[in-house]
């Protein structure tokens, strides 16, 4: 006596609650969150994510930026062609915390270049008009005091 039981049909239902389960528990740990920034310069803020220690970094013929930050992915556009540009960020659920803090060291170095690439700036109009610097200073708060003779 033999008997035969097809659990193939049994089995494929099975197979793809399991696999809808498996992407709904997994979709539900990622998130995303849109913040707004003080970025206007393509070439500073990807200055400054190379410097950040940024991977994958790309941009497109828009000047969108996108690129990996410690597992998080970073998309910065510029809604409604305002000046500032917004970042997506897309990661874990947990790993908001180390997204804002990331944001937070990009803003620090990315006014930090703004303000090297300003003070060159102001230096090459210095010497270009023949002007003499005679005095710069550092303030605590990083504030740059130039003292220029005019005569």
């Amino acid at each position: 006596m033999s008997i035969t039981v097809e659990a193939v049909p049994f089995l494929l239902k099975f197979l793809k609650e399991e696999s809808d389960r498996i992407k709904k528990e997994e979709s539900s740990k990622y998130g995303t969150e849109v913040y707004e920034t003080i970025f206007t310069d393509v070439k500073t803020l990807i200055k400054t994510l190379k410097e950040h220690g940024a991977n994958n970094i790309q941009f497109d013929d828009s000047y969108n930026v996108t690129c990996s930050v410690n597992g998080a992915k970073m998309e910065f556009y510029k809604p409604n062609n305002e000046s500032a540009y917004s970042v997506k960020v897309m990661c874990e659920n947990s790993s908001f915390k180390i997204a804002d803090k990331e944001i937070s060291e990009i803003t620090t170095e990315y006014s930090i270049n703004v303000q090297e690439a300003s003070y060159l700036h102001i230096i090459d109009k210095i010497n270009e008009n023949n002007m003499h610097l005679e005095s710069e200073t550092i303030e605590e708060d990083n504030t740059i005091v130039l003292t220029i003779n005019l005569e």
